[in-house]
């Protein structure tokens, strides 16, 4: 059927997510990074002509609405509306809890709506107002357009105030965890072999409002495989005197496992240097029983001496970048290098755009 049982509007509303800032719904705020939305919902009741109970289908309704720019009644100057995509979390200005949505959700009809913004269509990160109407042709072929925004000419006014910002650049940190990670070493190819350690470093982003939702690594030449997990140091290599040497390789799991929690129990190789393809290696450590949190990147530094023999070499790949995103798709470009040094025992760590964690 069409429109020829409507009579009028009932009822007729637009919220956007409740939060602290905004417990009616009336105002959301947006990223101006091309990938954070929002989402704004239309809540929608129609009249009916006494005696009649069927209603247009959903598909009409949805056709017969349009979202536009409260001040003009026109396009959006600032917004660009799309499917749902990843980063859809309600970003709460003051960083306190969010509050439910309130709003009413007993309507003929409910269409959600998603809207970002982008630097090349919002330059100046200007704000801007979403206002909705609804257009359609009744029985007699009247034309109908109950226009909520501010000049339109429907009784009853609605809009949602879209607050844009400037797309975030988080700066992370570098934890060392507290204690070490159970481990044992063995099966080291007949090296002898003394002093094996292992630290953990959790990588996080500083304000903990915000949180690594995604990640990768560039180039992903510098990703090497060390029989099933990801080492970021391969040939860190150095000559302590003319007998002992020490090799030193950072592995970063959280590579090979993804974000979430997770209870890490796996097998580190540490491979001869300079050619791992040959098989030999100077210790396997099973690290068990660290626990990773929802939103860090682990990385597990292993240090090992062994006998042999040889000349000094160091060995020290240049510096990877993590490329991260936050939950509202800010995105962030960390330099992440493996140091080595003699101020923690020969330890490997990583580091954050040069800045060196505590050895402590």
């Amino acid at each position: 059927m069409t429109w020829k049982n409507v009579s009028g509007i009932s009822k007729f509303q637009i919220w956007t997510e409740a939060c602290a800032s905004s417990t009616d719904g009336s105002e959301a705020w947006l990223f101006v990074n091309g990938r954070h939305q929002i989402k704004v919902t239309v809540g929608l009741t129609l009249a009916l002509k006494i005696g009649t109970t069927e209603l247009p289908s959903v598909d009409e309704v949805k056709n017969a609405l349009t979202l536009i720019n409260n001040k003009d009644g026109g396009n959006f100057k600032y917004l660009v509306e799309g499917s749902a995509g990843t980063y859809c979390k309600i970003y709460e200005p003051s960083h306190s809890s969010l509050q439910a949505n309130l709003k009413e959700n007993n309507f003929h009809y409910v269409f959600e709506h998603y809207f970002s913004s982008n630097t090349s269509k919002n330059p100046n990160i200007a704000s801007e107002e979403i206002s909705v109407k609804l257009t359609y042709t009744d029985s007699d072929g009247k034309l109908w357009v109950n226009d909520m925004s501010a000049n339109g000419d429907f009784y009853q006014k609605g809009f949602v105030k879209v607050h844009c910002l400037s797309a975030k650049n988080n700066k992370h940190k570098l934890v060392k965890n507290t204690s070490q990670p159970y481990y044992n070493i063995f099966d080291f190819s007949s090296w002898n072999h003394e002093d094996p350690y292992v630290d953990v470093y959790r990588m996080t982003i500083e304000d903990t409002y915000f949180l690594i939702q995604d990640f990768s690594l560039s180039p992903q030449s510098w990703r090497k495989k060390q029989k099933g997990i990801t080492c970021l140091g391969l040939d860190m290599y150095q000559s302590d005197g003319p007998k002992w040497q020490n090799t030193t390789q950072c592995f970063c799991p959280t590579l090979d496992h993804g974000l979430g929690e997770k209870w890490y129990s796996v097998d580190a190789y540490v491979y001869k240097w300079p050619d791992q393809n040959d098989g030999s290696y100077y210790g396997n450590f099973r690290i068990e029983g660290y626990t990773q949190k929802a939103h860090e990147i682990v990385f597990f530094c292993t240090t090992i001496d062994y006998d042999q023999r040889n000349s000094n070499h160091c060995v020290q790949r240049p510096t990877a970048r993590f490329i991260t995103h936050d939950q509202f798709g800010n995105e962030s470009t960390v330099d992440v290098a493996i140091k080595w040094g003699e101020g923690c025992y020969n330890m490997v760590w990583p580091t954050l755009d040069g800045r060196i964690p505590p050895c402590g």
